[in-house]
């Protein structure tokens, strides 16, 4: 499960994240070009920016948890175009913003996948979300309340980056932008509930397989087929289901030998997945799903 390659800070020492103490790439003044994101990518991390045309946005189809996937033809032609000229790649473990920023950006994953975590102060870490391509990672923005956690990238990933100005800017020209993005706040605070009930109520065996069957379904909402990606390492599964890292090597092992569902060379593979909901107790409606 070991993964094979390989932030902004906005206080404290330059080069270390605030919130975590982990070293970050250069200061905040030369990861933004100092001249903030409004008007263009000037964002130069690590290479850069390839941009693409909006087609190639790596949107998971008709998926009620992807932004753009909710949005009518002319108010997702604006917004990939409002995405296309912020748009940036970042490397895996890059600090995009840390708990108690000032949100500064409204960050939208086009490729990858990004994590939200808290971290105690002996290092300690819960990770609290997954970000993937097409959702939004927060809109703290709109309501400028201070982050709560923090974004990192769980692997190389391009996101877009809008400023408040940018953001509304946008807003002003699609009306329906704001209810869209109430109602993707509204999932992911779902999400949360969600993995708060794994925690609490949940046996080990039913975390992680109710864990698989989302991130499954995120990405493939019709099942089509029975693999998906999963750039996760048992480290980063054991944070996210409250387990230690060898019980949930030792649950892996299981739910291949006994369930059909492996998690390895960063895909998921799910033979069965009706039967694998059930014994999670799996239902998709809190990601957005009218299944009526």
């Amino acid at each position: 499960m070991d993964r094979p390659d390989g932030g902004w800070e906005r206080l404290g020492r330059p080069g270390v994240c605030a919130a975590t103490g982990r070293r970050v790439c250069g200061s905040l003044d030369q990861r933004l070009g100092k001249g903030s994101l409004k008007g263009g990518p000037s964002i130069m991390l690590n290479h850069p920016v390839q941009h693409r045309p909006h087609s190639s946005f790596a949107v998971t189809p008709k998926s009620p948890s992807s932004l753009t996937d909710t949005l009518d033809t002319s108010t997702r032609t604006r917004w990939e175009a409002a995405l296309a000229g912020h748009q940036q790649s970042i490397r895996r473990g890059t600090t995009l913003a840390s708990e108690g920023d000032q949100p500064a950006h409204l960050f939208v994953v086009l490729e990858g996948w990004m994590q939200k975590y808290r971290q105690l102060p002996d290092g300690r870490r819960q990770i609290v979300g997954f970000c993937l391509p097409g959702q939004v990672c927060d809109v703290n923005l709109l309501t400028r309340l201070r982050l709560g956690h923090t974004l990192e990238a769980l692997e190389s990933v391009r996101v877009a980056a809008l400023d408040h100005d940018g953001l509304a800017e946008i807003l002003g020209h699609c009306p329906g932008l704001e209810r869209a993005l109430y109602r993707a706040d509204m999932i992911a605070a779902n999400i949360e509930r969600e993995w708060l009930v794994n925690i609490g109520a949940r046996s080990a065996l039913e975390r992680v397989a109710h864990l698989l069957c989302e991130l499954f379904v995120r990405q493939d909402p019709l099942l089509i087929g029975d693999e998906v990606r999963f750039p996760i390492i048992q480290t980063e599964l054991a944070e996210a289901t409250g387990l230690t890292p060898v019980h949930v090597n030792r649950v892996l092992r299981d739910l291949r030998m006994e369930h059909g569902a492996s998690a390895r060379n960063h895909k998921l593979r799910i033979t069965n997945f009706a039967a694998l909901a059930k014994l999670a107790g799996f239902r998709r409606d809190y990601l957005g799903f009218d299944d009526s």
